[in-house]
């Protein structure tokens, strides 16, 4: 049993079509790039041992080694730090996160289960820059203890979120560094207006308005 993330890029299918391949190549490689071992100084060695890291196409596929609470809150965290990440590279993502039972043989880059499916599904359906999470998550996550629960729940937020066919209040991982400003946060994601026009717009403005929800929350638990 583990957790997975599936994340992908917005767009990339309209970006292949618009740019050369030598571009598409570049921002292929700059998603490679988003290992955290890769440019973090402050990466921790523990971290490689319990998470797995991989991508296809426009696609990261990020995994747990188990179900242990330790793992839990390494996979949280580098969920975390590439979606902040990406944004930095100008590489919108939207995910979701999932947990069961998975085969992953990253050496031989095979993956198969039931969670992947269900994130991937659900990554579908949602409609801003974000890491949504699904109800198998939901489950472990309030089966955790109190103390637990209480070391990663600032990074979870339960608000109406944005999916194709309208607002469902659903877990969310605030991606947002805890406890500094999401000033340029915002910029980063105001920037993608440059890249996008039309019904692809809603995905900034839904993901302005998230971190607004975000921001709340924040300012009545204080």
């Amino acid at each position: 049993m583990c957790f997975v993330a599936f994340l992908d890029i917005l767009g990339f299918k309209d970006y292949v079509m618009r740019n050369s391949i030598h571009a598409v190549y570049g921002r292929l490689k700059a998603l490679n790039a988003l290992r955290p071992e890769e440019n973090d100084p402050d990466y921790e060695s523990e971290t490689s041992k319990r998470i797995k890291f991989t991508f296809f196409s426009d696609s990261v596929f990020i995994f747990s080694k188990d179900n242990v609470f330790v793992s839990l809150r390494h996979f949280l965290t580098y969920v975390k730090r590439v979606m902040r990440m990406a944004l930095r590279k100008e590489i919108p993502l939207k995910g979701a996160i999932a947990y069961g039972n998975i085969a992953v043989d990253v050496k031989q880059n095979l993956f198969c289960g039931q969670p992947i499916i269900d994130a991937y599904l659900l990554e579908e359906d949602l409609q801003y820059m974000g890491v949504v999470f699904h109800h198998t998550f939901e489950e472990a996550f309030f089966k955790l203890s109190d103390t637990q629960k209480n070391r990663v729940s600032k990074w979870i937020k339960e608000v109406s979120t944005p999916f194709r066919y309208g607002n469902r209040v659903h877990l969310n991982l605030d991606y947002r560094i805890a406890g500094s400003t999401t000033y340029d946060l915002k910029e980063r994601i105001e920037d993608q207006r440059l890249y996008s026009s039309g019904d692809a717009r809603k995905y900034i403005d839904n993901t302005l308005e998230m971190i607004k929800l975000f921001e709340n929350i924040d300012t009545n638990q204080d």
